[in-house]
């Protein structure tokens, strides 16, 4: 007959307990090998963990392990009767004919004490289950915070030696010199995918900044919809609906404005092309999580759903300021949104996939005459800057200059120069002109690019400036 689950005993293996005591014994040195990872509270016999504990203790004391240190120590804390005196010692010794599989032993000891660490985290979120609490998304973060917690806490770290990097170089620069296709996702916007190297890399966080109104959500959607092609895109807004964002794509594929499709009472041949368009956005492979409220624990959530069950290629999250952490309603803004942005920069790399984060500036922006940013306008920006791998920020000149107000600026360099004005050396007033500031990467120099994008305002839509990438901007070396 099966056991139930409170009448077996937690996971553990004496023997590979006393393996691990017994290879200390006979080489004091071994515990190199395993004092990075192997904890005392790993081992589930007390006996069995105030030894090592003892040997944790001289090794930090920088003294030999051995059979009659280790009993001085026991019996300096008062344990040696506890753990059956010299003799158990004796025995442990002649059990293990040596000390070469302590690490063996040691990652047995390890991985069930991991084992019974999840069986009691199991038992904590059982009761979280069983408290029901009318705010799922928070009940998922608690559970997610415990595993996380756990798995920070436990497990070997693995040290990566001089000719293990050069396998892993050896097999990825041959992946990269024979694939038929580039690995990264290209954004459809040719300036923007030069100054990337081809498009998003895998794995790596984009932060996503402009004043408002300028039309970030609009160019993230652009970007996501081009995306869509090559694989699955998980795009998650915490300022719009389904139906809004849905608005303003249809609005695109029709030809008008996002309040024309907003007001409804469509004439005959207008309503046919809405119909027509909904056939193509069922072949785009955008997902839509529309948390409500959007939290770590629901971004986290949809996208491992998305990895497991499509080929998720992309996340776009808009925006930064409208996502809440679990617990952080006592902590600063600086740090509830370093958080945040540390958990999704992590999320990349663990799905390894590139994730987008729309942001605000801050308002210090209003207050200067220069309204062109910088990656010190972003909100709180200290933090979000050190987890990103690219800041790209978004500016339209006729957003803040009439062309009347340019054109002044633009024949007084006396008058530019003294209010700190910087209209980007056009020649003709650019309406309609965005340009995408790569204020940071990882990969190149300090020095800002700028790549150009013309703004159709009243279809709300994003188009190539040109349709190769202007020569002197030149890709980052």
């Amino acid at each position: 007959m099966k056991l139930s689950n409170q009448d077996r005993l937690p996971p553990n293996d004496n023997d590979a307990e006393e393996s691990v005591i017994g290879s200390l014994l006979l080489n004091g040195d071994a515990i190199e090998a395993i004092v990075n990872f192997l904890k005392p509270t790993d081992f589930y016999y007390e006996q069995s963990q105030m030894m090592y504990e003892a040997c944790v203790t001289l090794y930090g004391r920088r003294e030999a392990i051995n059979q009659v240190t280790l009993a001085q120590e026991l019996s300096r804390t008062g344990k040696l009767e506890a753990v059956g005196g010299v003799a158990r010692l004796s025995y442990l010794i002649s059990v293990c004919p040596t000390s070469m599989d302590i690490e063996h032993y040691a990652n047995i000891v390890s991985r069930l004490s991991v084992s019974r660490k999840l069986i009691s985290v199991g038992d904590r979120i059982a009761t979280i289950g069983y408290d029901s609490e009318p705010d799922t998304g928070k009940s998922l973060e608690k559970a997610e915070a415990m595993l996380n917690t756990l798995r920070k806490g436990n497990g070997k770290s693995d040290l990566v030696t001089p000719k293990m990097r050069a396998d892993i170089g050896l097999d990825r620069y041959s992946k990269l010199y024979t694939m038929d296709e580039s690995p990264a996702l290209p954004t459809g916007y040719a300036d923007i995918d030069w100054q990337l190297g081809g498009g998003q890399m895998p794995g790596e966080l984009t932060i996503l900044g402009g004043d408002s109104g300028l039309g970030k959500s609009t160019l993230a959607q652009d970007i996501a919809v081009n995306q869509s092609q090559y694989g699955d895109i998980l795009f998650c807004s915490g300022e719009m609906t389904v139906a809004s964002l849905m608005d303003k794509e249809v609005a695109k594929l029709v030809g008008c404005t996002v309040i024309d499709i907003r007001a409804g009472r469509y004439n005959d041949e207008l309503n046919k092309k809405i119909m027509d368009s909904l056939g193509v956005i069922e072949q785009r492979r955008i997902f839509t999580y529309p948390g409500a409220p959007l939290t770590v624990g629901g971004i986290r959530q949809a996208a491992y759903t998305m990895a497991s069950k499509y080929n998720l290629k992309a996340i776009w999250i808009d925006y930064l300021q409208k996502i809440e952490l679990f617990g952080a309603k006592e902590e600063g803004v600086y740090r509830k949104l370093g958080n945040i942005s540390n958990d999704m920069a992590n999320l990349a790399k663990e799905l390894q996939v590139p994730v987008n984060i729309i942001t605000q500036l801050g308002s210090d922006i209003d207050k200067r005459d220069n309204k062109r940013p910088t990656k010190a306008d972003i909100y709180e920006s200290k933090r979000i800057e050190q987890d990103a791998d690219w800041i790209l920020l978004l500016y339209r000149i006729d957003k803040y200059f009439t062309r009347d107000d340019w054109d002044v600026y633009n024949r007084n360099e006396q008058e530019r120069r003294r209010r700190g004005l910087n209209i980007g050396g056009y020649s003709e007033y650019p309406e309609g002109v965005a340009e995408v500031i790569i204020e940071k990467t990882r990969y190149g120099t300090s020095k800002r690019k700028i790549c150009k994008l013309l703004y159709n305002e009243s279809v709300q839509s994003y188009q190539n400036f040109s349709k190769e990438p202007e020569p002197e901007q030149g890709r980052f070396v």
